[in-house]
Parts: C-alpha cells; sequence; structure tokens
C-alpha cells in the first residue's frame, strides 16, 4: 500500500466516524461529507463518493451558493467521467458551467469546459472538442496561467491524437512540455510524453515511441500515480505487439485489465480488451480475437465510444476476412469507415481503406484494390506515418507483380523508406 493510499484511507475513517454524529452546522456538515468524498474518490470507491457529493448538493440547495454547487456538480461529473458514463459526465459538467457563468467565476466556467472538451473527445466528437477546448484555453490565456494552459494544449493534443491529425497533435504536446518544464510539473510532463510516445509508436517510430513512454512511466511512477503508470504499461504492450513481440504483449495488456478493472475504469478497460484482442489476433487465435473485440465493443456501446467502436469493427472485419468469409468482412469494414467518416477522421479512414484493400485483393478486384491502396497511402503521408506507408506500398507492389501494371513511383518510394527504416519490414504483418 502506497502512503499516500493510507493518508486517504485514515482520512474516509475519520470522516465517517464524524458523520456518526449529529452535526447541526451545515457549513460544518457540507466541509465534512465534501473531504469524504474526496477521500472515496482517491480511493477509487466511486459509488460512496457519488452518494457524499450528492448529500453535499442536498445541503447547499438552501444556501444557494453557486460556486459550491458548481465544483461539487463538476466532481460529480468526474466521477461519472471515470466510470465510463460520458453523456452523463457531459450533463453535468455542462450544469456546472450554467452555475460558474451565472457569478462570472472564468477559472469554473474554463475547468467545465476543459472536461467537457475531453468527454466530446472521448464520444469521438472531435469538431466539438476542439471547439469546446479552445474556448477553455482561451480563458486560460488571458489568465495568465501556465498550468491550465498547459492543461489545456496536453488535452488538444490527445483530441488531435485520435482524431488522426498526428503531426498537430505533436505540436499541442511539444508546447505543453515546454511549459511543464518551466513549472517542473512532472504530472503535465508525463502525460505529454505518454501522448508524443503514442504518436511516435502510431507513425513507426519505435525508439522514440519507448523513450517517451518509459519516461512518462517513470515520473508517475516517482509520484505513485498507479492510472498514469497502468496507461503506460498499455502503450508499451501496443509497442510490442506491433514490434511483434506478442507474448510480451499479452502480459502487459492482463496487467493493464486487471488494474483498470479494480479501479472501475471501464474505459480502461473496454482499450485493454481491444489490445489484447489485437495481440492474439496477430498470433493467429482468430476466435479469441473475436471474443476479446466484442467484450470490448460492449463497454464501447455502453460509454458511447465511437472511436473505439470504429477500431473495434475494423478489427473484426479483418477476423473475419482472414477466415474467408468476405460479406461479414465488408459488412464491419463499412461500418468502421461509416463511423470515422462521421467523425470526419480521415486517417482512420485511411487505415480502413488499407484492410478494404486485402480484401479487394482476396476477391481479385486487383483496380479496385490499388485505387483504395492509393488513398490510404495519402493520408499516411499527411501525417508522417512511415509504418502504414509500408505496409500500403508493400500491398501495391504485390498487386503490380500479379497485373504488370508497374507503378515506378511506388517502386522507388517503396525501396526509399526501406533503406531509411528497415526495422520495420521485420515487423510487418502484411
Amino acid at each position: 500500500m502506497h502512503t499516500h493510499d493510507a493518508n486517504w484511507i485514515t482520512a474516509e475513517r475519520i470522516y465517517s466516524e464524524l458523520l456518526r454524529e449529529e452535526i447541526s452546522n451545515p457549513e460544518f456538515r457540507f466541509k465534512v461529507v465534501q473531504e469524504l468524498g474526496t477521500a472515496c474518490y482517491f480511493l477509487d470507491k466511486l459509488e460512496e463518493a457519488i452518494t457524499a457529493y450528492q448529500q453535499c448538493l442536498e445541503i447547499l440547495q438552501e444556501s444557494d451558493d453557486k460556486s459550491k454547487l458548481g465544483w461539487t456538480t463538476h466532481k460529480l461529473a468526474d466521477i461519472f467521467a471515470k466510470q465510463g458514463k460520458i453523456e452523463l459526465a457531459i450533463e453535468y459538467y455542462e450544469k456546472s458551467r450554467t452555475l460558474f457563468e451565472s457569478v462570472d467565476e472564468q477559472y469554473g466556467v474554463a475547468w467545465s469546459l476543459q472536461r467537457e472538451g475531453e468527454a466530446y473527445r472521448i464520444q469521438g466528437l472531435y469538431q466539438k472538442a476542439e471547439q469546446t477546448l479552445l474556448r477553455a484555453l482561451n480563458i486560460w490565456q488571458h489568465s495568465q496561467m501556465d498550468w491550465d494552459i498547459g492543461t489545456a494544449l496536453s488535452t488538444l493534443g490527445d483530441v488531435y491524437r485520435h482524431w488522426g491529425y498526428l503531426e498537430k497533435a505533436l505540436v499541442c504536446y511539444r508546447q505543453g512540455q515546454e511549459i511543464y518544464r518551466r513549472q517542473e510539473n512532472k504530472y503535465g510532463l508525463g502525460w505529454c510524453m505518454h501522448g508524443m510516445g503514442e504518436i511516435y509508436r502510431m507513425q513507426g517510430f519505435f525508439c522514440q515511441a519507448e523513450q517517451h513512454s518509459t519516461q512518462s512511466k517513470e515520473h508517475f511512477s516517482e509520484m505513485q500515480y498507479s492510472y498514469g503508470i497502468y496507461w503506460n504499461i498499455y502503450a508499451l504492450a501496443e509497442l510490442s505487439r506491433m514490434q511483434r513481440r506478442l507474448e510480451e504483449a499479452i502480459q502487459m495488456f492482463n496487467e493493464c485489465i486487471t488494474v483498470f478493472q479494480d479501479i472501475q475504469d471501464e474505459y480502461g478497460v473496454s482499450y485493454g480488451l481491444q489490445g489484447l484482442g489485437e495481440a492474439y489476433h496477430a498470433q493467429g487465435q482468430l476466435d479469441k480475437a473475436l471474443e476479446l473485440y466484442q467484450q470490448s465493443l460492449v463497454i464501447a456501446e455502453k460509454n458511447d465510444d465511437n472511436h473505439l467502436k470504429g477500431r473495434i469493427f475494423r478489427n473484426i472485419g479483418e477476423v473475419f476476412r482472414k477466415k474467408g468469409n468476405t460479406v461479414t468482412s465488408k459488412k464491419y469494414l463499412d461500418e468502421s469507415i461509416s463511423l470515422f467518416t462521421v467523425q470526419r477522421s480521415y486517417y482512420q479512414i485511411g487505415i480502413c481503406n488499407y484492410y478494404l484493400g486485402k480484401l479487394m485483393e482476396n476477391e481479385r478486384q486487383f483496380n479496385t484494390a490499388q485505387d483504395v491502396y492509393l488513398s490510404a497511402l495519402e493520408e499516411a503521408k499527411k501525417q508522417n506515418d512511415i509504418y502504414h506507408q509500408l505496409l500500403v506500398l508493400t500491398r501495391l507492389h504485390a498487386i503490380a507483380n500479379v497485373t504488370g501494371n508497374k507503378l515506378p513511383n511506388i517502386v522507388m518510394e517503396a525501396q526509399e523508406l526501406t533503406n531509411e527504416y528497415p526495422h520495420l519490414l521485420e515487423v510487418l504483418e502484411i
């Protein structure tokens, strides 16, 4: 048990004992219940925390203190978000923002916008997330609050990363990192490095990815911040999977899932299951992978996580392609493309087109396959994604060998990338 956990356990015991006595002073009772809720929150006793904060709201109804009502409502929204109840979280963030606006408390308005933007990002509503976070960033910049500017930039980086604007995300993370370094803020630095590590992994720059994810994990380890530690273990598991170190990846994914289940983080569990499915998928254990994808999908649908749903549908489509069921494969790939089209995530659509091209190859529709591969290649180039560029170029070269329709530029591009990044050829799953 970490020291800070022991402190929160002690706090929970003390405040619970105080509440067994009759407390007639509403202000003191509010403070005790609020502190109990905070202790329960940090001990991941989320239902108990909800009960405490709801009692705080009841106490505050008579006082009409809009600021305290706003922050208590905001804390409930944080808990709902942590539980994966994203729609409910957004509802409560909007309520808290309205309360803060009624008393012109701009700091509270900005934080409500910040968290609301994070929730929209989880839903895959990237434009809405971007607009909301830019409003928060504008308030922070006018207030010259560096810590909060860093937070907004880091979260914008998360939005752009999931949206598929990888280079744009890197700019945000680097700007946030610069602010956090000045402040010696290890928490903020940890999350910026985590995001940068994820982007480098997606682009195929594995050494940089491992360096950033490992450093981020070390920052969070020094802080004894389990949540940050295990999201970096998840990132390193994804890296091991892409490098074909599959047993290592499976072990780390299982470790993450166990921890996320213990802290009631459904969002983390769903991504862990999906990652574990991809590792078994890469091993050729298709039925096991399909089972895990479907478990992850149940949570993603419950939480309205459209980004993850799109990724899962794409993976399920690839499973059915490998099983020889082209009709079902096409159905899932179309579902994935439809979701990413609504999100305007052209980078993710590009990855879908890579898998669609493989399906067209199976059906010997080589001209169609070539067209969708070229579309996928264009999107990968826009985001400096070397990994998917090489995957697509390899398939285009294979089609050219079958059809005799040589594409000189493609051969030259493939050779240049192969010479520059030879490590990727060893791990590509063609």
